[in-house]
């Protein structure tokens, strides 16, 4: 058991409680016409789950061994530069050539320098991008760059 971790998530579970509180006032709307309190709602609601997870975690002692790369040391410096620099460029992209080539571009570059296998790679880039467009585009109803005049 972790005291730091049940301290830490009881702390932010209260936090979230508060922000839940206060943000009701505000009205959440629909996702289609979202009002002052939708964004801040569900982040509250998200932390408190996340709170709960890792309390419980830490008091019934089932949390994970697996430690992440960073705490063995194990930081790949070249990789970190190369994300910096593909986000960099995708900002700079995604104006010019529009939400689908240049996310399209952005992930698959992304699951390439991970040693995905490229035909695994371009089919989940093509689905996210799929998804996620439709997500943005119909279902929230968000405006995107229009890609190279089309879409």
């Amino acid at each position: 058991m972790n005291k730091r971790d049940i301290i830490s998530g009881t702390f932010f579970l209260i936090l979230a409680c508060l922000v839940l509180i206060h943000v009701l006032a505000l009205g959440l709307g629909k996702p289609a016409h979202p009002q002052a309190g939708f964004f801040p709602f569900w982040a509250g609601f998200f932390l408190i789950v996340f709170c709960l997870a890792l309390i419980s975690a830490n008091i019934t002692g089932k949390k994970d061994k697996l430690k992440t790369s960073c705490l063995r040391g194990e930081i790949n410096r070249q990789k970190i530069l190369f994300v910096v620099l593909a986000l960099i460029i995708y900002a700079f992209l995604f104006p010019l050539l529009g939400y689908i080539p240049a996310t399209f571009a952005l992930l698959l570059f992304l699951f390439i320098i991970e040693k995905t296998k490229l035909w695994s790679a371009v089919v989940i880039s093509l689905l996210i991008v799929a998804f996620s467009y439709i997500l943005f585009r119909y279902l929230l109803k968000t405006p995107l760059p229009r890609t190279m005049g089309i879409l």
